[in-house]
């Protein structure tokens, strides 16, 4: 049985609104780029799907923590459904794995598979956008590389790093953490074009000079 409408109006009922970086769109972009990536390199499309629709269900950060949150949120939800717990289990695994910082605790297919695609909004022009969320609510710089983030245990959690910094320190290292040579080959892609922003930048400002 196909459950896609369920977990759409799942989402569409528990996802935060629009604007924030990780609303609606936010999950239905990185649930066709696990489609994408499932096609490639398999695993379970019923639980990968109902990950990543959910997986700012009640949230709306990208820490290891809320991450946690959203986990048992969602087990929650699914026990008043019809899925069975093993069911609910497997996706609130892949919710809690999914972040940056759960990379050394990714095991099955789905959760390599829901890992490349949630990173990959990180990257590229639509990681550029989130970035720039991100430093507006918590008010960090623009640019700079003062203070390397390489040291934190969770590079999402609030601290003062600009993009650039975030950029460089952070995102920098995604592409080769990828699971799937399709999720390699898409990251590597996106951060070129994250790379050719911030040369434009420079260049712009020597024109200033």
């Amino acid at each position: 049985m196909d459950f896609s409408d369920v977990f759409e109006h799942l989402a569409a009922e528990h996802t935060p609104g629009p604007c924030n970086g990780f609303g609606l769109d936010h999950v239905r972009r990185v649930r066709d780029l696990a489609w994408k990536i499932q096609e490639q390199h398999g695993g379970d499309w019923a639980v990968i799907q109902a990950a990543a629709l959910l997986h700012h269900a009640g949230g709306a950060d990208d820490t290891a923590h809320a991450a946690a949150e959203v986990a048992q949120r969602v087990h929650e939800i699914f026990a008043a459904t019809q899925h069975d717990d093993s069911f609910a289990k497997d996706v609130s695994d892949c919710i809690r794995n999914m972040p940056f910082a759960r990379h050394a605790s990714v095991r099955t297919r789905e959760e390599q598979v829901l890992w490349d695609a949630n990173q990959l909004e990180w990257l590229g022009m639509t990681g550029l956008a989130r970035l720039f969320v991100r430093a507006g609510r918590i008010d960090s710089d623009l640019f700079g590389l003062e203070a390397s983030t390489v040291p934190l245990s969770d590079p999402f959690e609030a601290h003062a790093a600009s993009v650039h910094n975030m950029c460089f320190h952070v995102i920098s290292r995604i592409p080769e953490r990828m699971f799937t040579e399709t999720g390699r080959h898409m990251a590597a892609q996106r951060y070129e074009i994250m790379e050719a922003f911030f040369a434009r930048v420079q260049a712009e400002g020597f024109t200033q000079r």
